[in-house]
């Protein structure tokens, strides 16, 4: 085998390898989006709301009280909001 054959293979090893990566990645995040699109929602809403915690945290307060209190404060404020909103649709 000449050392450019063997290159030719390896390249041509390399290629079919990556394309069958590429199709097995593709497929296996198609067949886990139940689980991954939550965990990933999840993931964002944590880093975003960590900034918010530091004041309860400041406070000695427990994490898991802190993000449910402060979680129940984001639906209140969600709620009282939608209510101006709703006479204004229904103005419309």
């Amino acid at each position: 085998m000449t050392p450019s054959s063997f290159l030719m293979a390896i390249n041509t090893r390399t290629a079919s390898l990556l394309i069958l990566a590429t199709l097995a990645s593709i497929f296996f995040i198609s067949w886990a989006q139940a689980v991954l699109l939550p965990l990933i929602v999840a993931v964002f809403i944590s880093y975003s709301l960590d900034p918010l915690l530091l004041p309860f945290d400041r406070l000695k307060v427990p994490r898991p009280i802190s993000a449910a209190v402060l979680i129940a404060m984001l639906v209140a404020l969600a709620a009282s909001a939608s209510v101006p909103l709703q006479r204004e649709a229904m103005a419309i």
